[in-house]
């Protein structure tokens, strides 16, 4: 597994992909769209090393311990904050990926 998944709660995956790197796959392309959170953590788990989220309850509606795939959190799926903490993303995901999977980091918003 050399791959990420992103799926923040819009369409704009694309600009995060287009900001960060290369490696992102969108939910639509992989065919989970549309899927609640539980089934596609579990899905995802099956081909990716890292899910990139906005949702920020995924931690409270899902019981991540189990999970085998590493969850970043960022704070909002706007662009003009992803754009501000682009140096946090970017670390996050290499830090995460380089540590292997159960993990969970939230980003905070930029200040």
């Amino acid at each position: 597994m050399n791959d990420l998944i992103v799926v923040p709660q819009t369409n704009q995956w694309q600009k995060l992909k287009a900001l960060v790197l290369d490696s992102v796959s969108s939910p639509i392309t992989k065919r989970v769209a549309g899927l609640k959170n539980g089934e596609l953590l579990r899905r995802a788990e099956e081909q990716f090393d890292l899910f990139i989220t906005a949702g920020k309850n995924i931690r409270f509606q899902q019981n991540l311990k189990e999970r085998r795939i590493a969850i970043l959190v960022l704070p909002s799926n706007r662009l003009t904050v992803w754009r501000a903490i682009l140096t946090d993303i970017q670390s996050g995901i290499a830090q995460m990926v380089a540590g292997g999977a159960s993990q969970y980091v939230e980003l905070p918003w930029p200040r």
